[in-house]
């Protein structure tokens, strides 16, 4: 409060007049939600500017999902379940471990959890943060890295999945990679070649498989 007021500045407590209850009721109708917290703040501006309630609530259960935003599909392919987790958008640990939390339950139906993970060469400390905090994740089996900083990630990465660093001429053995239930976990940023590969391979068995996705 007195730092506001030496700046003459007014703190507004970012706390909805609306109640949990209805904000938690509209961002259900949103397709991929996450960061409920920042919904919050969102609304308590509307409030502030004098929007109503009524037009709140109509802006969330209508708003159209960013294309970075979670998405999940999952399908069988040849008797072998595959779920891709595309969480390349939640680009700080925080996020991501919310997303990981919220799956946790899935983890123990595959055989292998295996996790793409995008680094931009302008973000050396968002790769240095994921390396550590992905140091304690047990459950990974394989990190596919791709992008920038190679190495530095492989001096803070300290835990006991398989690493794969991607290079042009690298190759796949997808036909051992699918014999297995693997859930695919997409991470570190939404730009890079690493989404797009995540996306292609989803894709191709799509074709492979000739059924749908589930999400």
């Amino acid at each position: 409060m007195e730092a506001a007021s030496l700046k003459n500045t007014k703190l507004i407590l970012a706390e909805p007049e609306l109640s949990k209850n209805q904000i938690e009721t509209a961002f259900g109708y949103i397709r991929y939600p996450e960061h409920y917290e920042n919904v919050e703040i969102a609304v308590r501006v509307c409030e502030t500017l004098g929007v109503s309630s009524k037009s709140i609530l109509r802006g969330i259960t209508n708003t159209v999902s960013d294309p970075g935003a979670l998405k999940i599909l999952e399908k069988e392919v040849k008797g072998k379940r595959q779920r891709f987790v595309f969480a390349f958008a939640a680009n700080d640990v925080v996020s991501f471990e919310k997303i990981l939390k919220s799956d946790q339950k899935k983890w123990s139906e595959f055989d292998s959890i295996i996790l793409v993970f995008n680094s931009k060469q302008e973000r050396p400390f968002r790769t240095i943060e994921f390396g550590k905090f992905l140091t304690d994740f047990s459950g990974l089996s394989k990190i596919y890295f791709f992008g920038s900083w190679q190495k530095l990630f492989r001096s803070v990465y300290e835990g006991n999945a398989d690493l794969t660093f991607y290079k042009k001429n690298i190759i796949f053995n997808f036909k051992e990679i699918f014999s297995k239930s693997n859930l695919w976990i997409g991470a570190g940023n939404y730009q890079g070649f690493g989404r797009v590969w995540l996306e292609k391979l989803a894709a191709d068995l799509n074709v492979i498989e000739g059924k749908g996705w589930k999400s």
